[in-house]
């Protein structure tokens, strides 16, 4: 699986593609009230307070105040509400 991943990087850096296409996770945080999460594996952990989103190598954390997911879908996630932090945890 490792050498999977090594190679599809290869590959995206041989044709200059974006990250996302070797399935990297890209984050869009806009203002403090919303978090757009692109090639995410699902949800740990949902409350108004915190919202847990599991990637491949990742857990992203995301603090904060009237936290509501906005959109749910296989490729993306949106995170609405008042964000005061957002940590990064390795699964590894």
């Amino acid at each position: 699986m490792k050498k999977l991943r090594e190679i599809r990087k290869r590959i995206v850096s041989a044709f200059e593609l974006a990250p996302e296409a070797a399935g990297s996770t890209r984050l869009t945080l806009i203002d403090n009230t919303r978090v757009c999460l692109e090639n995410h594996k699902g949800i740990a952990e949902y409350t108004q307070k915190s919202v847990r989103i599991r990637t491949h190598v990742l857990c992203i954390i995301i603090n904060g105040s009237a936290l509501c997911l906005e959109r749910f879908g296989r490729e993306n996630v949106v995170v609405s509400g008042n964000i005061h932090a957002i940590q990064f945890e390795n699964l590894r």
